[in-house]
């Protein structure tokens, strides 16, 4: 497949919309899957090359489809790329060292307007979301020139292989770790016996005293004898006796 081709493809990519594009924000995606060169838009190149978040360093190429140098630094461009990407992103998980694009200023003036782009073909390198460097012109050597400007893969495969901890700080680390494990687990049986026990207090409460409740089991009510009826006292002296129906 000829340069001339392979740009072809990228323009066509990087005009089709994109979900994020069409709701007006910047697109945010994953340039893992594409290959060495990622082709970009004004939307996805603000939303990743600007934001410099899950990439240390990005290097975009600002061309023309139409123009011969462009077709001639496209080759060399995307063979260098795939070689920096392999050397740099080897092991990396959640964040790449460097990421590789491109954008036809043919479809997308309006960014190249904006940054500054004058001469093609033209190379930048951005850190942070800045632009830090760029090579504008086929003159001099982009290989040197991006040995110049990207980390050295020797230094990142060092920095790599060095260990985040000394051995202290990795004892001391899995200390305060197993003190945090023993507090946290204290606090969850503090916590699940305290409930217990709170819960066992309110049942206690509601129920009778076992001594109250064993007298009133043994208590007899008591029956009231019913009230006497009073007797008419009988005359002491002379006079008709009167007498009651039960003397009879």
């Amino acid at each position: 497949m000829s340069a001339k081709a392979l740009l072809l493809i990228a323009a066509v990519l990087a005009v089709l919309p994109s979900s994020a594009a069409s709701s007006g924000k910047e697109a945010v995606f994953s340039s893992r899957g594409l290959g060495p060169v990622a082709p970009l838009n004004r939307r996805t190149f603000a939303g990743n090359v600007l934001t410099g978040d899950r990439v240390d360093h990005w290097v975009v190429l600002f061309c023309v489809d139409w123009y011969s140098a462009c077709e001639e630094a496209l080759s060399s461009y995307m063979s260098l790329a795939a070689e920096h990407s392999r050397s740099l992103n080897q092991g990396s998980i959640l964040r790449d060292i460097v990421r590789f694009a491109s954008v036809d200023c043919a479809v997308d003036k309006v960014l190249c307007n904006e940054q500054s782009v004058e001469d093609y073909p033209t190379v930048a390198h951005y850190k942070g979301g800045k632009r830090v460097a760029a090579k504008a012109g086929s003159r001099g050597s982009l290989a040197k020139w991006l040995l110049k400007e990207l980390p050295s893969g020797d230094l990142v495969g060092e920095a790599r292989a060095q260990p985040w901890l000394t051995d202290a700080e990795r004892s001391l680390a899995l200390r305060a770790l197993a003190s945090f494990a023993a507090l946290l687990a204290f606090f969850v049986w503090a916590v699940g016996h305290g409930a217990d026990l709170w819960l066992a207090r309110s049942m206690m409460r509601e129920l009778p005293y076992p001594e109250k409740a064993a007298q009133r089991e043994h208590e007899v009510p008591r029956q009231t004898a019913p009230a006497a009826i009073p007797v008419a006292a009988a005359p002491t002296s002379g006079g008709v006796t009167r007498r009651l129906p039960q003397d009879w």
